[in-house]
Parts: structure tokens; sequence; C-alpha cells
């Protein structure tokens, strides 16, 4: 059941939208494990219209980006089950310009978690969508859902089983064709598969294609990317959780206007702008990102450095990125500044749906040097070992 409950002002349009219901917003996407993330991380002053806008055109044109979507490769993993394996996303690496598609249609290329190559087929959508792995995302779910095609790799049975659950749990919507004979498969995954009789003949002729084309041959791609992916995220993200964390008065502040340009206007950056933070392609020194970030998961810290209340976000593979969500001590109580003036760090990794913290800075750089260890951390530690020592 969605609970709606009428709201005073929308945090991301500042009453804009002229919608006074609201929904449930996670400020941390659901896709990257938002749902098991706690109370500071969603919020209900998010009006109906803002939160569909935002999970379509911010949340989604971040995490369907090619960087990112990557990064949900390698976070899944290392955070492999040795006792059975667990659903791990698949690599974009763009669209194949060699595949003979129908008219109107485009072949993207993706890499399965144990290497297989993927072939999905669909309709050529709108420019707009064009930095979005796997196209319009709507029409993927109702309209225009595809067709995939893939082989498994002879890896192992691990391997093999990782490859096909992941793909299936993937793209559940495109009919799916598995081009490796597979004895005894479980009914439940054999359903989902296209059956040699259910094939059209498109479906007969592509599979002829790639199987002539063979596993190793290279191929032709091409990638389209949007290098400002992550700053309407980012504007977004400092705009809901200043919201939790600081008095009400914070919505209606000149920077949290600024913030809202930029979440709904991005040529906005090209103009003057107080709104301060940095980018997925700053590189920071290693000795920082070390004491932030944790091995294939996202971190997100809060901190008052400088007089300012700034958001850290950690990415999977080491990356960090930072917005200010205000520096105005207006807003900075005493309280708030006693509680973020160390640093408080939280932990998400999506895969197996952990969510820890806060975790204060300095207690998290003391396990990550190996000084005073967090048993929750270990755990977690000993997880990522164990995914290395699965067989190939």
């Amino acid at each position: 059941m969605v609970s709606l409950k009428i709201i005073d002002c929308c945090i991301y349009c500042g009453g804009a939208s002229g919608d006074t219901t609201s929904s449930l917003e996670h400020i941390w996407p659901q896709s990257l494990g938002g749902s098991n993330c706690g109370h500071l991380f969603k919020t209900q002053q998010v009006c109906r219209k803002c939160n569909s806008n935002a999970g379509l055109w911010v949340d989604g044109a971040f995490f369907k980006s090619f960087f990112v979507s990557a990064l949900a490769t390698s976070s899944g993993m290392a955070y492999l089950d040795p006792a059975s394996p667990i659903p791990v996303s698949s690599t974009f690496v763009g669209l194949d310009m060699e595949f003979p598609v129908q008219e109107r249609e485009v072949c993207e290329r993706w890499i399965g978690p144990s290497g297989e190559t993927i072939y999905f087929i669909h309709q050529e959508d709108n420019p707009k969508w064009s930095g979005f792995a796997g196209g319009n995302i709507i029409d993927r779910q109702k309209i225009d859902t595809g067709r995939i095609y893939f082989q498994l790799v002879d890896r192992g049975s691990y391997r093999a089983m990782l490859g096909l659950i992941s793909i299936i749990k993937q793209f559940s919507k495109p009919r799916i064709h598995c081009l490796t004979n597979i004895a005894n498969l479980q009914e439940e995954l054999d359903k989902q598969l296209i059956s040699a009789n259910d094939k059209t003949s498109v479906e007969i002729n592509e599979i002829k294609w790639i199987k002539s084309r063979g596993i190793n041959t290279e191929h032709k791609t091409r990638i389209t990317t949007d290098v400002n992916f992550s700053i309407r995220f980012f504007a977004k993200l400092a705009l809901g959780l200043g919201s939790n964390i600081l008095q009400k008065e914070y919505v209606s502040s000149e920077y949290a206007k600024q913030l809202r340009t930029i979440l709904w206007n991005l040529n906005s950056l090209e103009k003057e702008s107080i709104v301060k933070g940095s980018s997925f392609f700053t590189t920071e020194p290693i000795e920082v990102t070390e004491i932030i970030t944790y091995p294939s998961a996202w971190t997100i810290q809060i901190s008052i450095i400088n007089e300012a209340l700034i958001l850290t976000v950690g990415y999977p593979n080491g990356k960090i990125q930072s917005i200010q969500i205000t520096n105005d001590t207006e807003y900075i109580t005493t309280n708030i500044y006693s509680n973020y003036k160390d640093g408080k760090i939280y932990i998400i990794i999506p895969p197996r749906d952990i969510f820890i913290g806060p975790i204060n800075t300095p207690d998290f750089i003391s396990h990550r040097m190996k000084y005073k260890l967090i048993s929750e951390l270990s755990t977690i530690d000993q997880w990522r070992n164990d995914a290395r020592n699965i067989p190939d």
C-alpha cells in the first residue's frame, strides 16, 4: 500500500510543481541499495511529480550511466557467496555497430559477470536516452522489451550458474535466448528461456549470425556518455539530506534554491553558482580516498569541514565525489556541529542488501588501518576474502 500525505513544500521543487501530495522518496536510490538505508536517507517531503521525475531523469541517469553500471558488476563480484551464486549486474559496453539489426533497431552489447557476451536488441530510442544503458527505461518495461542472446562461458558449474541467473534476473522482460545447451536446468529458470520451438524467423537468423561470429571475435562498439551524469544526482542528495539534518528553513535558503536550479536545469552550471563540490572525474590524493572509501562498496560521509556541512560519496572503485550541503551557520546548530564535526560514515553494499552506519569517521579509519577493528566490517572483509577463493 502506498502512503500519501499532504506536504507544505516539496524540497526538490520548492512547490513549483503545484503538487501537494507526496509518497516515500528514497534519497539514496533503491537500485543502489536505498531500500536498506536508514531513515536519514528517506523522506516524504517530496511531491509525487518530483519523486517520479527524479527517479527517472536524475537517479536513472546516474545508475544507468556507463560509469556506474560498470561499478555494479565489480561490486557484486567482490561479495559473491561461495555457497550459492547471487545475481550480479552485467556491464554495458556500448552499441554493437556490426550486428545485423532490423530497421530502426539497435544492438547493445553487455558483458556478463562470468564473461558472457550478451546481445540486447531493441528499438532505437529518442536521443535523450542515449546516455542510459538499456535505453528508454519505460519502453523496456512494457512497450518494447527487446530480445537477449548469450552463450555461457565454460568456467565451471558455479560461474556458469552465476552468469545464467544474473542475466535472467537483470533482463527479466526481454525474450531471453541462451545459446548454450544446459542439462537438467531448474524448471523455474528453464521457463524463462525461449525454447527452440518458440523462436521467430528473425531470431533464428540472428542466432545463426552470432554463432558464425564466434565468442572471441573483436567487436566494433559505440558509447555515448554524459560527463555531467553525476552532478544533478549530487544536488538531489544534498537537498534531501540537508532537509533531514538541518532546520526546516534550510529548504527555502538561497543555497538550497541554487541546488534546486542545478537539479532541474543542468545548464545553470555554466552560470555563476554558489554551489560548491567536485566531479566524478576529479582526482583526489590516494591518502584521502583510502580513509573514506571501502573496497567495492558505496560509502557516504557527512562531516563538518571548514565550518561547512559536506557530503562525500565514495564509489566502489575508490573514487570520491563531494558537494557542500550548506556553509550557513544559521542552520548548523551546536548539536549538528557536535554530531558531524568528526564525520559520520555509512556503508552500502547492494548485492548483499547491507547498510551499516553511522560509524564515526575516526573509528572507520582505525578499522581501515587495522588498528582497532569493527566487528561488522570484519565480517564483510571476510566475505571479500571468501569471494576471491571461489574457483574459476
